[in-house]
């Protein structure tokens, strides 16, 4: 009941929520099972049944229960039922963060539903390599525990994340430089190494081969296993990857209240998968004219005929254009700055109260962070979009918000968020790429927007398979 029926917060299942009421759930089954057991098994096996003292006293105190429950008023007795069944919900809703996902699979079936079936049936068109250069999110801090690795395909390549005991996470080539076998699906973590499933090789965090457990010669330097540049920042693993090879040239925005001083908490994250190309979903913020048509709210598609409106005002300038403030750094070029304005209207005049204004900062091409200012406090939604394939994206939003602001709320910007984002789905999931898109006024700087994220692709940059679209 606890993961199927009160599971749910704001649309998506909240594991946190089932896990914390499970023994709970258990202990009430097992009470009513035992007064079942007491009434209706024969006297022969009720001796063996009651020769467990912890069967004795959970019937004693259900009969307690029972009887204390005769004597409630039905009023009383409704409220009672009424908070058994809120109960859950309401601990999901203001004390557990969000957790919510949605495969492909999930896509399918949902379309299914309404009569449509369309998910994986996308042209590739004139694409762009598919792995651009940049910092990506591989895994989410709390993904990786101590003394546990992890397996990941992501930007054309194949990884290994493991946690030593030390709670440092190393990056490193899924497979083992001996014969091949993957570390992240079944190498062992020995204190701060990690050991080879396959001849029981030991690599260290720095990627050196420190053991080979059935010879004792030299160990030559072929024998390391390859090492990535990572970073561990805003509550999940981020990985570098340029196709040259070359070292990290920038670095993404740390917010110091979320990185350093831990302050601000966090409040849910949400994952999608999406047949996309990774520079199609952030070109939304240069694509203004698509926020009236596609991002209308419930409100405004019930009474538009009533003279209720939507308006949407954004600006997006590459970082290099971004005006540099007294005290303050310049925005490096890898950045973009959108300035985005929304508000409910009627008779084309905004409605008092209504507006909200959204600050966001995308860095390379893989981490967008969108900055709310609220009266009770700050909210930051940081959006990571990662390749995990050609024409397949794992997109993820983290909420984090500072103290003061109470975590239902949290969670309601996140989750009319996301309800945003996936009015976008079924686009990306259909559309093909036109490469030179016959623009007119009012479509936004698309192209200018394509030609900041040019900078992300390089020489090395591998291309399509001729002939074969996804």
């Amino acid at each position: 009941i606890n993961a199927e029926y009160m599971g749910f917060c704001w649309g998506g299942r909240n594991t946190n929520m089932s896990l914390s009421f499970v023994p709970a759930v258990r202990l009430v089954a097992l009470a009513l099972i035992s007064v079942v057991v007491y009434y209706k098994l024969p006297a022969n096996m009720m001796e063996q049944v009651l020769a467990s003292s912890i069967v004795v006293w959970i019937v004693e105190h259900a009969e307690l229960a029972f009887n204390y429950l005769c004597q409630l008023s039905f009023k009383t007795l409704v409220l009672l039922v009424v908070g058994l069944f809120l109960g859950p919900w309401l601990y999901d809703l203001f004390f557990c963060p969000l957790d919510y996902s949605v495969s492909l699979e999930e896509y399918s079936e949902r379309l299914k539903k309404r009569g449509k079936s369309y998910v994986g049936k996308r042209l590739r068109g004139d694409t762009p390599p598919p792995y651009p250069n940049g910092w990506f999110r591989i895994f989410a801090s709390h993904e990786v525990k101590k003394g546990e690795a992890r397996y990941i395909f992501a930007n054309g390549t194949h990884y290994c994340v493991y946690r030593g005991q030390n709670g440092i996470a190393t990056v490193m080539n899924a497979y083992c430089p001996h014969l091949g076998a993957n570390l992240g699906l079944e190498g062992q973590v020995v204190g701060n190494d990690i050991r080879c499933p396959f001849h029981g090789w030991k690599f260290d965090q720095e990627g050196r081969c420190v053991e080979v457990p059935y010879s004792d010669a030299a160990i030559p330097k072929a024998c390391n296993a390859e090492i990535f540049h990572f970073m561990e920042a805003n509550g999940a693993i981020l990985v570098w990857f340029h196709a040259d090879g070359l070292a990290p040239t920038w670095k993404p925005p740390t917010p110091p209240e979320i990185q350093t001083t831990g302050s601000w908490s966090s409040h849910g994250w949400t994952t999608h998968y999406i047949t996309a190309h990774p520079q199609e979903m952030p070109e939304n913020g240069a694509d203004v004219a698509h926020l009236g048509v596609l991002h209308k709210g419930f409100f405004v598609e019930t009474f538009f005929g009533l003279a209720f409106g939507h308006s949407w005002d954004a600006s997006w300038t590459p970082g290099a254009e971004v005006p540099v403030l007294p005290g303050q750094e310049p925005t490096p070029p890898e950045y973009t700055q959108i300035d985005l304005t929304s508000a409910f209207t009627f008779l084309d005049h905004d409605i008092p109260g209504t507006k909200v204004n959204v600050s966001i900062t995308q860095a390379g091409p893989g981490l967008v962070h969108l900055h709310f200012s609220l009266p009770v406090g700050c909210i930051v939604v940081i959006e990571s979009v990662t390749p995990v394939g050609p024409l397949l994206i794992k997109a993820n939003h983290s909420v984090f918000a500072s103290p003061g602001v109470p975590r239902f709320l949290a969670k309601a910007i996140l989750r009319s968020l996301v309800a945003q984002f996936e009015r976008d789905v079924p686009i990306w999931n259909t559309k093909t790429f036109i490469r030179k898109a016959p623009l007119v006024k009012g479509d936004g700087p698309i192209m200018k927007y394509r030609r900041w994220y040019s900078q992300f692709y390089s020489e090395g940059s591998r291309r399509y398979a001729e002939g074969l679209d996804w």
